[in-house]
């Protein structure tokens, strides 16, 4: 299992690892105004990303799916604005790896009001620190609860 896939597969985590870091020095460029961090989540977060194997060899199978976080009390036209800078990343990346780069963009308000649905606990569980602030300081004010919880 490498750190990114759910199982034997190093140069696809070596994909994931090269891409994240990309990505992050990309966001990290545009000194976005309101960002305070982005994380990687979703499976490839949490180690249990997959990939495809057939004649032509290894590819990625999920969405790489990044959490950026705003500042506290942006309003919603820089929340948009955020959304909007990180927009051409995200699509210059989809085509790079053929598969869906996403960034949910989300106030800090939005992810502690949303801590009980499963994405955020999902999140919580397992992420990668790709750009500005980490996650231990993004969600410090987040409950966590046991996977248990969930059905």
């Amino acid at each position: 299992m490498g750190r990114f896939v759910a199982r034997e597969a190093p140069a696809m985590d070596a994909l994931v690892a090269d891409a994240i870091a990309k990505i992050g020095a990309e966001v990290e460029a545009l000194r976005i105004p309101g960002l305070r961090g982005v994380v990687l989540g979703g499976g490839y977060g949490r180690g249990e990303g997959g990939v495809i194997s057939d004649e032509s060899g290894d590819r990625l199978s999920n969405d790489l799916d990044f959490f950026a976080v705003t500042e506290a009390g942006v309003s919603a036209r820089r929340l948009r604005a955020v959304e909007e800078a990180l927009a051409p990343t995200a699509e210059a990346w989809t085509g790079r790896l053929g598969i869906d780069v996403d960034f949910v963009v989300r106030t800090p308000w939005r992810i502690r009001h949303d801590q009980d649905r499963v994405m955020i606990q999902e999140l919580l569980h397992g992420y990668v620190d790709v750009a500005g602030r980490p996650g231990s300081e993004l969600f410090k004010d987040v409950r966590r609860r046991s996977p248990d919880a969930f059905p």
